[in-house]
């Protein structure tokens, strides 16, 4: 048996604060670092101390945290050549500084946290990211995927932030024996229906008052596909729909969404706009929220932001859609324009009366499932399951790893 770590045994029973250092990739904006920082500041009751630890230069993230009293050490690895320089920071601090868990965020984060771990140290993977074909990710990734695996029977636990995704590294060789599945949480005080929000949306944009207001929030990256919704917006305006897109999030500004706006000469249906501090005061303004993910998409946030502000959705089939939802008939296949083009035009049909009682229902389901209280009670529960358990000898992972797929 592993002797317990001190602080770990006053967390449980009640004496000196449990402390969790939480590794990660980086502190740019992304589902991962929202869910941190969103879970860090929520985490007030339980007797926890938390520090981060980024690989990567930080970035706004780290401000947010910072302000909410976390302390945040910045490794600045850029690239391979910085990984042997944050590999020795990082065992030294972790050394110095006898954390009682140890929990790695992405994939990069985790494999550096496996890498540098003391023995004694329980340690949780935190998995963020979707894995439907591994051949769509770099090179490099499926290397990291590949350690991750063989790793992963060495952790306390791997916490998966859906169904689908752990299901998925499982078959990629992830130890079954270590699942811990932890939707992602939506304060939904934070987000929920605002009546005046629709009236903010439309001057911001300057869209006309009869307009369905279709809206998607994602960062500029090809997973997220956004072309498609300008494309489907064709499709349904041909169709006869009055309606108009809006796109917001991180480099969406020079992104897919304004050059296939431009490409298809939708400037006057189309508004894209950057990332935005005040997004759950627009978010509630739209009329349908659509999610466009091609692959890599585990566990929407925006997605499920948009229910918790009473919006109804509709996504492509990718990462735990489906158990966000709850509605098969809602989820398009993904690259699907002429599939999304129908889907958003059978809501955009719908009486005002019709789409709201959805989004109410959508809401509900957010509250009932998906809230960020009961987020920060499951990490509570892990944490301490992790300490009170001794370390077992790690068991084979089952599965054919990626290198036989």
């Amino acid at each position: 048996m592993v002797a317990l770590g001190s602080r770990c045994v006053a967390g449980l029973f009640g004496g000196t604060a449990m402390q969790i250092v939480h590794v990660i990739t980086s502190l740019n904006i992304g589902g991962a670092q929202i869910m941190l920082r969103r879970f860090l500041q929520a985490d007030t009751q339980g007797g926890r101390r938390h520090r981060v630890v980024s690989l990567m230069p930080s970035g706004r993230i780290r401000r947010e945290l910072e302000d909410a009293g976390v302390e945040v050490i910045d490794l600045r690895m850029n690239g391979q050549k910085g990984l042997p320089r944050a590999l020795l920071q990082l065992r030294y601090l972790l050394r110095v500084d006898a954390p009682d868990v140890v929990h790695g965020w992405m994939y990069h984060g985790c494999l550096v946290a496996a890498l540098t771990c003391p023995r004694r140290v329980p340690m949780v993977f935190g998995i963020h990211h979707s894995l439907q074909d591994p051949l769509t990710e770099s090179r490099g990734t499926r290397v990291i995927l590949r350690a991750l695996a063989a790793l992963s029977g060495h952790s306390a636990a791997v916490a998966y932030c859906g169904r689908s995704i752990a299901e998925q590294h499982e078959a990629a060789g992830f130890a079954e024996s270590r699942r811990v599945v932890i939707p992602n949480g939506i304060d939904c005080e934070h987000f929920r229906p605002d009546p005046q929000a629709r009236a903010r949306l439309l001057t911001l944009c300057d869209i006309p008052a009869g307009r369905i207001v279709i809206g998607n929030v994602s960062r500029n990256h090809p997973m997220k596909d956004v072309g498609l919704l300008v494309r489907a917006l064709k499709r349904a305006l041909e169709d006869g729909v009055d309606a108009h897109l809006v796109v917001m999030g991180e480099g969406q500004e020079y992104g897919p969404a304004a050059k296939a706006r431009d490409t298809l000469g939708l400037a006057d249906r189309v508004t894209v706009l950057p990332v935005r501090a005040d997004v759950e005061r627009l978010v509630p303004g739209f009329d349908i929220f659509a999610l466009s993910s091609a692959w890599g998409e585990a566990f929407s946030l925006a997605m499920a932001e948009a229910m918790a502000a009473g919006v109804p959705c509709i996504s492509t089939s990718v990462g735990d859609a489906l158990w966000l939802v709850g509605d098969r008939d809602r989820l398009v296949p993904p690259g699907d324009d002429r599939a999304m083009a129908t889907a958003l035009s059978r809501l955009a049909r719908m009486t005002s009366e019709a789409r709201t009682a959805l989004g109410a229902t959508d809401r509900e389901r957010i509250l009932k499932n998906f809230s960020l209280s009961s987020y920060v009670a499951a990490h509570a529960r892990l944490y301490e399951r992790v300490c009170a358990t001794p370390r077992s000898t790690p068991k084979a992972a089952r599965g054919p790893s990626l290198a036989e797929r």
